[in-house]
């Protein structure tokens, strides 16, 4: 693996943690709703995937440096 292969890996780790560190948080503000975390911030949010894309492809995020999630409601259960 290169270094920026590895540097990319991590940076989706971060992102990934602080998706699970935050749920319960990102839920209330985010609740129904598809998120994208780039560097453990947000940096789109929209209800429907396909206008979450629409303003990823606006903000020219790349698609391997992104988490993209649908946030349920709070109480809300997902049967995978």
């Amino acid at each position: 693996m290169t270094e920026a292969t590895i540097q990319q890996f991590n940076l989706l780790e971060e992102s990934s943690s602080f998706l699970s560190r935050n749920f319960r948080n990102l839920q209330k503000e985010y609740g129904n709703k598809y998120i994208a975390i780039k560097d453990s911030k947000i940096i789109a949010f929209a209800l429907s995937f396909e206008d979450l894309i629409k303003q990823l492809h606006l903000k020219k995020a790349k698609r391997g440096d992104v988490i993209i999630e649908f946030i349920p409601a709070e109480g809300e259960i997902i049967y995978l």
